[in-house]
């Protein structure tokens, strides 16, 4: 058994306290699921679900330096997801295999460079980015993109928010379709609420307008991931008191639906399992972790 598998599954099985928002011992006590050891060649699912532990990593981790309530709790689940992580993208063979897949190479790679965020460099990722770059790989998303800017390898601030007025502008009958679209925009443009923030006024409000419409029509549809995406969304925009009271709604919405060991169910329909059945780790791990930073950014904002 290798190491991250045998630190993983010590993990899972240790008693963890739930302290702050549920889902992050929830998380905590699912870490085997991010595992990319034996692996083997690059899973683009796997890599997904990776990032967005590094990514919620990376985030958490400067509400800590920003004096986020209940730190010392989230600290504790900071502290495993790192040791996983670290040893994911810093001994594995996992990474080795990336010079066989450059076109989706960085995508592959995010897990690492939101680590590289975070202060946690590795010579094998370090000669990961090198010899990407030296093949001529590029990004080929916003996502990749606003990965590397975070990670500190993209000198100027990229235009997000000609980014966010573009997707904004989302036809009515389309909205639940391209929804994804405009809450990842407003993260990117955003950096995911930090204060510093470049928006124009006129275009975080209009994507304050379409998101409230998403959020509406994402709640009546038990869609509990779109809701979360959408809440945390409008979390990381200025405060607006048109659509407070729906918002407060829609996090209490969700609050009921979480399963009681802590994990948020991705609808309606995933957490109505017959018998009492456990709701697979593929139906929660994403609403679940969008809801745990959605929580922490509301907390930074004093909401």
């Amino acid at each position: 058994m290798s190491d991250l598998s045998s630190t993983a599954e010590a993990i899972a099985a240790s008693p963890v306290k739930v302290d702050g928002h549920p889902g992050l011992a929830w998380v905590t006590r699912n870490l085997h699921h991010f595992a990319l050891s034996g692996a083997g060649t690059p899973n683009l699912l796997l890599s997904k679900r990776v990032g967005e532990l590094a990514m919620l990593h990376f985030y958490l981790g400067r509400r800590l330096r920003s004096g986020l309530p209940a730190a010392d709790a989230v600290h504790r689940h900071l502290r495993d997801w790192r040791r996983l992580l670290l040893r994911e993208c810093g001994g594995t063979g996992y990474l080795r295999h990336l010079g066989s897949a450059p076109d989706s190479g960085l995508y592959h790679l995010q897990p690492y460079l939101w680590l590289r965020a975070a202060g946690h460099r590795t010579d094998l990722g370090e000669g990961t980015l090198r010899g990407l770059a030296a093949r001529g790989v590029r990004p080929r998303s916003a996502g990749e993109f606003h990965a590397l800017w975070t990670a500190g390898l993209v000198r100027d601030r990229p235009d997000w928010g000609s980014l966010l007025r573009r997707t904004a502008a989302v036809p009515h009958g389309r909205l639940r379709r391209d929804g994804y679209r405009l809450t990842h925009a407003v993260y990117y443009a955003t950096d995911f609420g930090a204060h510093d923030a470049r928006v124009p006024a006129d275009v975080s409000d209009t994507a304050a307008g379409v998101l409230d419409r998403l959020l509406e029509e994402a709640l009546a549809a038990g869609d509990h991931d779109l809701t979360g995406e959408s809440l945390l969304a409008l979390s990381c925009l200025p405060p607006r008191d048109v659509g407070r009271a729906a918002r407060r709604e829609a996090v209490h919405v969700l609050a009921g639906a979480r399963l009681p060991g802590g994990a948020l169910p991705k609808n309606r329909a995933s957490g109505s399992r017959p018998d009492g059945a456990e709701v697979p780790f593929r139906d929660c791990y994403h609403a679940t972790m969008v809801d745990v930073l959605r929580h922490y950014t509301d907390l930074e904002a004093g909401d």
